[in-house]
């Protein structure tokens, strides 16, 4: 059976006049999930096969069916190169990857998120690669995915998206550098058979590879049915299913932990049923959230269940796998297909045939190793009933050095607690506010403690001292006074009384005294003819002048001085008297709100505090405020207010916050 291959650079541009057909052998390893291998044996002395198999020389190898057409067997990158010459004969060897190779060889650098779909996760990954493309299932495609990676190969990072949401990927065998990504698991129509007689039909029968060699395989080593997840992080930081909202297929399920903490695992009832409960805590390092935020933990949450549930399902039965050497294989066998097998074979006994082995179902194809030469073909086959490969030791060594190697390229959690002591003034008309913030760097917060304490009003200063001798100064300036006299008039005569001697009624007595005293007895007498009434009384009894002007009138005070009134000449101050007074007064009707909320019920216990004028040291429900706290509105990462108010009294308060939180490394920007 011919075998060649066509060679080209590492742009996929095709070298020399020629396929290479000096070959006597090649071996092609697929495998599902990974880059596989392949082998040349070729004839030194052709000049096509010694100058254009090189190093990092591309190759696509074909061989000949038996109908005479050409299959192509892999597509491939040559990184060893062996000549050998003896007893004058040269032989060529030459071995090397499969082409997804190439995406080992470049790397997606450190924290690379994605919070997408499928195709727009692997579109962006494939843009690193020069010349790679992606064909993504439709079935796939729209799948909404959370992922993060550091330090990794762009096929790892497909890798990890494969196996945390139950894909697989392969490289195409149609189209040159195109990775195919897919649930896969459809059937390739072709039958493996056991052929107790070959005939002409048996060989152009193209559906039906021929049995030669068949080991079967079951192990219960790694069955398990329940699982309790663990992602990024250490000890109490570490990601859990606490935040995931996911539902199916497996119902979220706790169970207090030796120290008290809850729990969280998925169980599957049917698989229980048959083997008995088998546990297991399953890491899931590389799965953390993307940032510091409720959103991105729920993801990283909802991440970690997926994976949980992919690897439960995997593992909830026992793997049954078969090696199989088969022959008259016509079509190109894909790691991710699946293929019928149906086999029988019977042993002889005493009492008649007994089969041991029968078998008729529907297999994956995990890998393929195929070997055309000049003396014919055969493919080796890992089939299995459950679509997860079975790693040699070998791989599963390599799979833990870079496990080790990543780890401080994925985000560390550190468990961290601050304390602050915030001491106030309050009182009916002044209350506390308490602010208490989360940044971007928290992830969790555990605990949140609050203890109030109250006390009253205290000074250190008493009164002033008493005493000292002084003197008083006042100092008179010049001045002048200043008398304002209104209008007036001034009464000249008095009339008489009629007890004097009569009078004519024409001439009335008078009498001008010479004091407004009633007791003085000068008077001087005047007869004057007046107005009078019939009985001789006059008209008036009294006699005024005309009114006469007002004016003012000034006086003026010589000079001015000083006038002193003093006990003892001399100056003096007063000491401050030190001592501590307390107030007698407390703050009293005590509410405590966060967030404009009043709390004090659900925090204390009791409505208000510090019913009476005492004092009181109490300590807030910490789960209550943490939980408060986490499910604010705008979410935990903000500053948050404990306003503290007083219906009467005063005094001061003392507040107490301890914070126990887990902190992830933040890029600071």
């Amino acid at each position: 059976m011919r075998v060649w291959c066509d060679v080209y650079d590492a742009n996929y541009n095709r070298l020399g006049s020629g396929p290479v057909t000096a070959i006597k052998q090649a071996t092609f390893a697929r495998k599902l999930d990974g880059a596989g291998t392949f082998q040349l044996s070729a004839v030194g002395v052709d000049e096509q096969a010694v100058t254009l198999l090189t190093n990092e020389r591309r190759v696509k190898i074909y061989g000949e069916t038996l109908s005479g057409n050409a299959r192509l067997l892999g597509d491939g990158i040559i990184r060893q190169r062996n000549l050998t010459e003896q007893s004058g004969s040269v032989q060529l060897q030459i071995t090397g990857v499969d082409a997804l190779d190439e995406l080992k060889r470049v790397n997606v650098l450190l924290a690379r998120t994605y919070t997408d779909t499928v195709q727009n996760v692997v579109d962006d990954l494939m843009t690193l690669v020069t010349g790679w493309t992606a064909d993504v299932d439709s079935a796939i495609a729209s799948n909404t995915i959370d992922v993060r990676y550091d330090g990794v190969s762009v096929l790892a990072a497909l890798q990890a998206i494969a196996d945390r949401y139950g894909y697989h990927l392969r490289l195409s065998n149609t189209a040159t550098r195109t990775i195919e990504i897919s649930e896969f698991g459809d059937s390739n129509g072709l039958r493996i058979s056991k052929v107790d007689v070959i005939t002409t039909e048996t060989i152009v029968n193209d559906e039906l590879l021929m049995v030669q060699r068949l080991v079967q395989g079951q192990t219960t080593e790694q069955v398990y049915n329940w699982m309790m997840p663990i992602g990024a992080g250490e000890g109490t930081a570490a990601l859990t299913l606490e935040k995931s909202t996911r539902t199916s297929p497996y119902t979220i399920q706790t169970t207090a932990g030796p120290d008290g903490r809850t729990l969280y695992y998925i169980s599957d009832s049917t698989s229980i049923a048959e083997y008995g409960e088998i546990q297991r805590v399953a890491q899931f390092k590389q799965i953390a959230p993307s940032a510091n935020s409720a959103v991105a933990i729920r993801a990283a949450a909802n991440a970690l269940y997926d994976a949980a549930v992919e690897a439960l399902q995997r593992a909830k039965q026992p793997q049954e796998h078969y090696n199989v050497v088969v022959k008259n294989a016509q079509q190109s066998l894909q790691p991710g297909d699946k293929i019928e097998l149906d086999y029988k074979a019977q042993v002889k006994t005493d009492s008649g045939l007994v089969d041991y082995l029968n078998i008729r179902d529907s297999f994956w194809i995990l890998d393929v190793n195929e070997t055309v030469g000049t003396g014919g073909s055969s493919a080796t086959l890992t089939i299995s009933n459950i679509d997860q490969r079975v790693t040699t030791p070998a791989e599963q060594v390599m799979n833990a050095i870079e496990q080790i190697s990543l780890k401080n390229l994925q985000p560390t959690t550190t468990g961290s607690v601050r304390s602050y002591v915030y001491d106030r003034e309050m009182d009916s008309t002044h209350n506390v506010t308490i602010p208490i913030e989360f940044t971007d760097a928290t992830l969790y917060a555990q605990r949140v403690r609050l203890r109030l304490k109250t006390s009253p009003f205290r000074s250190t200063a008493n009164a002033a001292a008493s005493g000292g001798s002084h003197t008083h100064s006042v100092t008179i300036p010049s001045h002048t006074h200043s008398v304002t006299t209104s209008d007036h008039r001034h009464q000249m005569l008095e009339w008489l009384n009629p007890s004097y001697p009569p009078a004519t009624m024409a001439t009335q007595r008078w009498i001008a005294q010479d004091s407004n005293s009633s007791s003085s007895s000068a008077n001087y007498e005047l007869q004057i003819s007046s107005f009078s009434y019939l009985d001789g009384t006059p008209r008036s009894t009294e006699i005024w002048t005309y009114a006469a002007g007002g004016g003012e009138t000034t006086t003026s005070a010589s000079g001015g001085g000083t006038t002193q009134t003093s006990s003892a000449d001399g100056t003096h101050t007063h000491d401050i008297e030190y001592a501590i007074t307390d107030d007698t007064e407390h703050p009293q009707s005590i509410t405590v709100s966060v967030n404009g909320v009043d709390k004090t019920l659900a925090l204390f216990g009791s409505a208000t505090l510090a019913g009476s004028n005492a004092a009181i040291d109490v300590i807030a429900d910490a789960d209550e405020l943490t939980t408060l706290l986490q499910n604010a509105s705008g979410g935990l990462r903000q500053e948050h207010e404990i306003t503290i108010d007083c219906g009467s009294g005063q005094g001061r308060i003392e507040a107490t916050v301890e914070i126990y939180e887990i902190t992830q490394t933040i890029i600071v920007v």
